[in-house]
């Protein structure tokens, strides 16, 4: 995963700088602290829930009045599974945004991932 962040981090590189980073909770705490080594994640960092619950989704992001439409946005998770949150996140967040991902079990989704699994495989990652 360490070599997955470091080959994200550089295409990251090349289509920043962000003014903002955007962390999925949970998942994206490992991915974020790994991209920060690539220096591509900005100081500002805000943290997003996302919860699922029958009929309604919920998103919450810290300090979202922060982001303006302007602004490029950097949101980080883990693995982009069934697109769900990816693209509740992407809808409620202002801004110029780049989703990002160390695994994708999706190919055709509008997302930068280190590394493509097919949806029929579990994945387990090492701080699990």
């Amino acid at each position: 995963m360490y070599k997955v962040a470091s080959d994200l981090g550089y295409e990251l590189k090349r289509r920043g700088p962000f003014n903002h980073a955007v962390t999925i909770l949970r998942g994206g705490l490992v991915p974020t602290r790994l991209l920060m080594n690539a220096d591509v994640v900005p100081e500002c960092i805000h943290l997003v829930s996302v919860k699922f619950l029958p009929g309604y989704t919920s998103v919450y992001c810290s300090d979202m009045e922060e982001i303006s439409d302007d602004d490029k946005v950097l949101i980080i998770d883990d693995i982009i599974d069934s697109g769900r949150t990816f693209k509740n996140v992407m809808n409620a967040l202002p801004g110029k945004k780049t989703y990002c991902a160390l695994v994708s079990k999706q190919k055709h989704i509008d997302a930068l991932y280190g590394v493509y699994v097919p949806e029929d495989r579990w994945v387990i990652f090492p701080w699990e």
